[in-house]
């Protein structure tokens, strides 16, 4: 018998004839030797004991023997006096972790009553806790610590995916087994996250008494910082988090600080708050006042950073999930592939020959200086100069992600720099030639690396107070370390872009590439201004040197710039001659690029989608050749947005699609880059009418950006918003109103109160309000600030200041003032004819309101003169099938209808239906919108049959495409009134006004049919 145990052995007295009846012999002679006769049950249904394990104020814990399926398991028995309620909850928790298949989680194999006693039968571990495992002689090193609690990490996460809380996590509860395996164990106290608490462990209230580790001279309020609480709240207080210990409700979040803190007394032999009672421990939590790392460690940095954010007194500044916070430790022990590789604009050939790239990459043959190589880029004074010149007097969501992602990155770049001098100079695996090809590599990121903490450090209230999440965003398009892997390709750029021949060109080219670096840091950081009176003497120098390659790049740099500015005329001219340039000099990078840019600035810039689609479609093969991944997802995006704005959807959707699947499977599915095309594939489906789908976009975008950044970050707020623009065209206005307040409570809290982004997100709250019909005021005042927000952001004439002046007038006509909503749209126009020109789709857009709003007035004519300016723009700019082309021709046939020439005014409905119906299928909802003018004009003719087709067409299509009341209280009146020239039909038509009227834009008018209509 393969589970027998020697102790019981030596009990047995000696073997009898049968043996099953030795086996109960044995167990029983056992069960009386050690509990006595009556202090266990010698057996539990199915189940033999051998031996108790512990107990706890819940139950006891028993070794027993599983007869059924002959192995030994560990048999939880709950306590006889404690409520039906506990049972209850005891039983849910078997439920909820037999849910739970993790080789890191015990398992738990049945839940049943027996006799009276309630009890789990489990999986049984043996071997020793964490806390033995830790206090072993040798004490484990910070790697070894890091590898065993990532699968205690692996086992909490699992359990956190089925809802369950374990809220005692500690080394005592984590066993480790022969075969280095390590399980959670004792879910006693496990919930599910929604349960509620017992009372708070008030510090103020508790026993003096001491702790096992206490000193008797301590003074306050003592308790064992060590043992579980009983009659309290449930958990170790020396492990809690401090909303666990006020005993607020508690989250998988909560589990996440007690494995921070046993991992940090594991690494650093100690606990990282130095409270010696609960008291003190309460007063240190409050004020996450972390302990100073011990003198002599050889932890890294990194895991420090990774370690304190999760300890972060508030469970929102803490790591999002589980899963996030173990991808950090992962990386730590494991090099991995940085999470947003950027493409690099540097040819790795050029500087071969300099002089102040390889001086340092040489220095040391015996490869013990990586870590000195970086020291002077990254140390604790730049730290504190960066933590200051970003105004974080405590640690906040912002400022934690951003110092662990510097610290990642140069924790990455030392260990790359380690592993290639080794690759040398110990294993011999790679040449002196192939290691200075990989080390010129990393010093070109170490340039950036530098130039990202010199801007951080450099921060300027007045230029950086709309962009402290910028400074996420520089960090994370920091250039990948895995491409100095890839000897191949960085062999083929050299030879495509050979460095120059003499040294003096050489080591001056490498001092503008640094100036570039910097550059580029102030561009991320939105400090475009500065940027380009930076880069324009590195232009100047560039073409003075004669050098190609350097005269390209710059050129590129300055390009983009001017199309970050505003200035698109000019970034189109540059970045034509920096992709002309780099193709006459091979390097594919910067001429991919380019051509990418060109992409964007022609065709989405300034809607010039015909060539705006070619520049895309030769930055795509460019990409491919030259192996720039994120490059050719970025070139298939700018291209999939052009088709899309042309109206191309099915095309728009194809490169989208392709898009995603490539930086899927090449970035990673948590990208931001590919969640940026999954939210521009929302905005797609959104503008066919595809409500549901592009909901699921949105929401899988949303989803994935909390889990990266957690849930107060700016970028959720960005994906809030896009996810508000689907609500609201389900007219799901309060959903998308509650989305839109949680946004704007983060970008002003993170943000400030006059930032741009936190603009357009309460300029969609008060549209929100508005079309709810609520809080008028409120939405008056909130579209008001935005436009005084845009005008200090932006200056008086900025496009964006035209969409604010666009949703004034809507507001003003919504209530009842048409002269200042006229007012308003002419102020829009006249912003966009004089910034965008006057044939940009925009001022085509801004002609159409303006003409509403006249005709609105009578001004039948004048209204008709625009619509007719507008359809010619909209026919250049965008061709005879885009939708917006349809609604120039919707509004002017409502104007030939406004003058009473309804035979016209039904021919121009009839073209709308039709450039709707095929730009966006059958089923959209603007092909309502049409339908249900045609049948209002086609009753004013006499002709109630077709009338009724129609009407009855676009009833069918509002009713399934959840779309604005209105819409449909006004296709159900016009139904009405064709309905009733039909005598059987009367009684329907009655009900069909009924119904529209409370909807209706024009009660009165609904009033006034019924009166005249009287119920047959």
């Amino acid at each position: 018998m393969p589970w027998f145990d020697s102790r019981i052995a030596s009990s047995s007295g000696g073997p009898l004839d049968d043996e099953n009846a030795e086996l109960e012999w044995l167990l029983e002679a056992t069960r009386q030797r050690l509990f006595g006769a009556s202090s266990a049950p010698s057996m539990i249904g199915r189940y033999f004991v051998i031996q108790r394990l512990g107990a706890g104020a819940m139950g006891t814990v028993y070794e027993a023997f599983d007869r059924m399926l002959e192995r030994r398991v560990a048999v939880k028995v709950l306590r006889r006096h404690l409520p039906s309620s506990y049972a209850e909850r005891f039983v849910r928790e078997a439920q909820a972790l037999a849910r739970v298949s993790h080789p890191n989680v015990v398992q738990v194999y049945e839940a049943a009553e027996y006799e009276g006693l309630t009890f789990i039968a489990m999986e049984l571990v043996e071997g020793r806790t964490l806390e033995k495992w830790c206090a072993q002689d040798s004490r484990p090193g910070w790697r070894a610590c890091v590898e065993i609690y990532l699968q205690a990490g692996a086992g909490l996460a699992a359990a956190h995916e089925q809802g369950l809380v374990h809220r005692d996590f500690k080394p005592s509860n984590i066993m480790i087994d022969a075969r280095g395996r390590v399980c959670v164990l004792d879910f006693g106290l496990a919930r599910a996250a929604s349960e509620s608490l017992l009372p708070s462990l008030d510090p103020t209230e508790s026993k003096p008494e001491l702790g096992p580790s206490e000193s008797s001279e301590s003074s306050g309020s003592m308790v064992d910082l060590r043992l579980t609480e009983t009659g309290c709240v449930m958990g170790t207080p020396a492990y809690m988090s401090l909303e666990q210990m006020r005993g607020e409700p508690v989250c998988a979040l909560s589990d996440q600080f007690s494995f921070c803190v046993a991992l940090y007394e594991a690494v650093y032999g100690e606990r990282p708050f130095a409270g010696r009672s609960l008291q003190d421990l309460h007063q240190q939590l409050r004020g996450g006042a972390v302990r100073a790392a011990p003198a002599g460690h050889k932890a890294p940095t990194q895991l420090r950073a990774i370690l304190r954010r999760g300890l972060a007194p508030r469970p929102e500044q803490r790591w999002p999930s589980m899963a996030v916070l173990l991808g950090q430790l992962r990386s730590l022990v494991k090099p991995r592939r940085r999470r947003w590789p950027t493409v690099v604009t540097l040819s790795v050939g050029v500087v071969l020959g300099a002089v102040g790239v390889t001086s340092w990459v040489r220095s040391d043959l015996r490869c013990t200086g990586s870590s000195t190589a970086l020291e002077r880029v990254w140390n604790p004074t730049r730290r504190e100069q960066v933590r200051q010149a970003w105004d974080q007097q405590e640690p906040s969501p912002f400022w934690l992600e951003v110092e662990s992602e510097l610290d990642h990155y140069a924790q990455q770049w030392i260990e790359a720099h380690q592993g290639i001098c080794e690759a040398t100079r110990i294993t011999r695996e790679q040449s002196e030639a192939v290691m200075d090809l990989r080390m010129i590599c990393l010093g070109e990121r170490r340039q950036h690396f530098e130039a990202a903490v010199q801007a951080l450090a450099r921060r300027s209230a007045e230029q950086d107070a709309q962009s402290p999440n910028k400074a996420l965003t520089l960090v994370w398009e920091l250039p990948g370390l895995s491409l100095c892997d890839t000897v191949d390709q960085l062999r083929a750029q050299q030879q495509r872009v050979p460095p120059p021949v003499d040294p003096s060109t050489a080591a001056a080219v490498e001092e503008q590439r640094e100036r570039l670096a910097q550059v580029r840091s102030e561009q991320t950081l939105g400090r475009y201004a500065h940027a380009l009176a930076q880069l324009s003497p590195v232009v100047e120098r560039a073409r003075v040197l004669g050098y190609g390659p350097l005269q390209a790049e710059s050129i590129l740099l300055r390009g983009s710039l001017s199309d970050d500015d505003g200035r698109y005329a000019d970034a189109e001219r540059d970045l034509l001659e920096a992709h002309i340039l780099a193709l006459e000099h091979g390097d594919l990078a910067v001429a991919t690029q380019a051509a990418r840019r060109l992409a964007f600035v022609v065709g989405v810039r300034q809607d010039r989608y015909a060539e705006g689609a070619v520049w895309a479609k030769i930055a795509i093969p460019l990409a491919m050749y030259s192996e720039v991944t994120e490059e050719r997802v970025k070139s298939m995006t700018t291209l999939g947005s052009i088709l899309s704005d042309q109206g191309h959807y099915a095309d728009a959707h194809t490169w989208l699609q392709r898009a995603i699947e490539l930086g899927e499977a090449e970035l990673g599915a948590g990208d931001p880059s590919v969640l940026g095309i999954v939210a521009r594939m929302g905005r797609l489906l959104l503008e066919q009418g595809r409500y549901a789908e592009a909901e699921r976009m949105y929401e899988r975008a949303l989803d994935a950006t909390i889990e990266i950044h957690g849930g107060e970050h700016p970028k959720v707020a960005v994906a809030l918003l896009d996810m508000s623009t689907v609500l609201t065209q389900q007219a799901r206005h309060e959903q998308a109103e509650g989305m839109l307040r949680r946004a704007a409570r983060i970008q002003e809290r993170l943000l400030g109160p006059d930032h741009p982004e936190l603009a357009m997100t309460l300029d969609g709250l008060a549209a929100s309000l508005m079309n709810q019909g609520n809080s008028e005021a409120e939405a008056a005042a909130l579209f008001e600030r935005t436009y005084q927000m845009y005008v200090r952001a932006f200056g008086s004439e900025h496009r964006r200041v035209a969409a604010s002046l666009y949703s004034l007038a809507r507001m003003h006509s919504l209530d009842g003032e048409p002269e200042r909503a006229r007012r308003r749209h002419e102020q829009a126009l006249q912003i966009r004819e004089r910034v965008l020109g006057p044939d940009h789709p925009d001022v085509a857009r801004s002609l159409n309101s303006l003409g509403l709003v006249i005709q609105r007035q009578g001004q039948c004519a004048q209204a008709r003169s625009l619509f007719v300016r507008a359809l010619e723009i909209q026919r250049r700019a965008l061709g005879d099938e885009h939708p917006s082309t349809g609604l120039s021709q919707n509004n002017l046939a409502s104007a030939d209808e406004c003058e009473g020439a309804y035979e016209r005014a039904a021919h121009g409905y009839q073209q709308a239906l039709r450039t709707w119906e095929r730009a966006l299928g059958k089923e959209h909802p603007y092909v309502s919108v049409a339908l249900v003018e045609l049948a209002t004009v086609r009753l004013a003719l006499g002709e109630p049959a077709v009338a009724r087709a129609h009407a009855e067409r676009a009833i069918s299509i509002l009713e399934g495409a959840q779309e604005p009341p209105k819409r449909l209280a006004k296709a159900r009146f016009v139904l009405a009134r064709a309905l009733w020239s039909e005598p059987s039909q009367r009684a329907r038509a009655r009900r069909l006004a009924l119904a529209a009227r409370g909807e209706h834009a024009h009660a009165s008018k609904v009033d006034a049919w019924l009166a005249e209509h009287p119920v047959p």
